[in-house]
């Protein structure tokens, strides 16, 4: 295994690690408009086919989440794990890397440096 695909196999667990927490995180569902009305009947109830969140995910999925997150034990630098999981999180949620390096009062290249040293830490311990 050549070290860009030990990386590639890496990077793709830190996503799905982030996907899973952010999809296991049960959030109240948005409360729709409220009337002095007595209830309806619920057979008259219109049934929601649009439902904003996502599915839960599976038991697999939340032990690899667990086992990916514990690998950023292995990162003693905090600034380095925070770059790693911020990056991450940045990444799925469609949100810039600049925009996250102003927010944690760094440069961007500060942030990439950083997020770089943290994974050469994670692809060094899977090569011992």
């Amino acid at each position: 295994m050549t070290v860009a695909h030990l990386e590639a196999l890496i990077l793709e667990r830190l996503i799905e690690a982030q996907v899973v927490l952010d999809r296991s995180v049960t959030r109240p569902r948005p409360k729709g408009p409220t009337t002095f009305w007595p209830d309806a009947m619920p057979e008259s109830k219109p049934i929601d086919t649009d439902d904003p969140r996502p599915p839960t995910p599976s038991a697999a999925a939340i032990t690899r989440m667990e086992e990916t997150w514990g690998w950023l034990a292995e990162i003693k630098d905090l600034k380095l794990r925070k770059a790693v999981v911020g990056k991450v999180a940045a990444w799925v949620h469609d949100r810039s890397t600049s925009s996250l390096a102003r927010e944690l009062g760094i440069n961007r290249v500060t942030l990439n440096r950083r997020f770089n040293s943290g994974l050469h830490v994670l692809i060094v311990k899977f090569c011992k």
